[in-house]
């Protein structure tokens, strides 16, 4: 067994060295030379919270069915507005958690959060009385939880493709909400 040399108060050498300013960079996986020809990446620099690492990245723009559509010119102006007022209000609302911790004292919040997103919910729910259940599922399946497109308009009945179908139902849904509030 050997025995640790233990320091007396001192600090190794490589420990007490410092950064001068500058955060190490950590080098990830990059797309492959197919991936970048066909476009829709771009470049960039992520910083760790908690470590102050960086990290540059390739971040696919168009990573979501919804993403696409958008790049292609597919939704107008106060669409756009709807779809972003939309995910914002979805962000307010905080996802539920099961827990098991029964001997714990639970955290009391003093900000607002459970009133923004009752306010959150409730504007949602608005939304959603505008237009038939069916349409916005889908909707929230394609827009809020990025199911595929194909995927989330397999219930409804039309002559189309299921994936044309989703797309027709996401942009008909933007814009009967645009027009009924008035973007």
């Amino acid at each position: 067994m050997t025995k640790r040399k233990k320091h007396k108060g001192r600090v190794p050498a490589i420990a007490r060295k410092k950064h001068k300013g500058r955060v190490p960079a950590i080098a990830l996986e990059k797309p492959t030379p197919e991936q970048l020809a066909r476009g829709g990446y771009v470049e960039e620099t992520i910083i760790n919270a908690e470590t102050n690492t960086r990290a540059i990245v390739m971040r696919n723009r168009e990573s979501t069915i919804l993403q696409r559509w958008i790049n292609a010119g597919e939704f107008d102006e106060p669409s756009l507005r709807v779809i972003a007022d939309c995910l914002r209000l979805w962000e307010m609302i905080p996802s539920p958690q099961v827990t098991s911790r029964y001997a714990e004292r639970l955290s009391v919040s003093r900000s607002h959060d459970g009133l923004r997103a009752h306010q959150a919910r409730a504007d949602l729910a608005h939304m959603a009385s505008m237009v038939p259940a069916q349409y916005w599922r889908v909707y929230e399946d394609v827009v809020r939880f990025n199911a595929p497109a194909g995927l989330a308009a397999a219930g409804i009945d039309t002559s189309r493709s299921a994936s044309n179908s989703a797309r027709l139902v996401v942009r008909f849904v933007a814009s009967v909400i645009a027009m009924r509030l008035g973007y």
